[in-house]
């Protein structure tokens, strides 16, 4: 199944990547504005869950991570199916970020 997802990111004049988290809920994607998006992989553009036919609370369309000041050209999941929150991005300003968001606590490991 192929479908369009709300764009949280910027890919022009540079490349950048994409992957899913290892428990495939999430899509996560690098962006020229430094920023990493996250995008809940079962949800529709609207923000319902697909499984919901629209009748369940709306899910967040998509979330952005910033604190590179470069583009992010590369993300990367924690292939540990026991880590699926575990993510790392690096950006074109020479700078590499461990995210984490267990426990549904988003955070930056320094």
């Amino acid at each position: 199944m192929v479908r369009k997802l709300h764009s949280l990111h910027k890919s022009i004049n540079h490349k950048v990547e994409c992957a899913f988290t290892s428990n495939g809920e999430y899509l996560i994607s690098g962006s020229e504005c430094g920023a990493v998006a996250v995008y809940p992989v079962g949800s529709n553009l609207d923000g319902t869950s697909e499984t919901s036919g629209g009748s369940e609370a709306a899910l967040p369309v998509g979330m952005t991570l910033q604190r590179h000041t470069g583009p992010t050209c590369s993300v990367a999941a924690c292939p540990q199916e026991s880590r699926p929150w575990l993510i790392v991005s690096a950006s074109y300003d020479g700078s590499a970020v461990v995210w984490s968001s267990r426990a549904q606590y988003d955070c930056l490991l320094d």
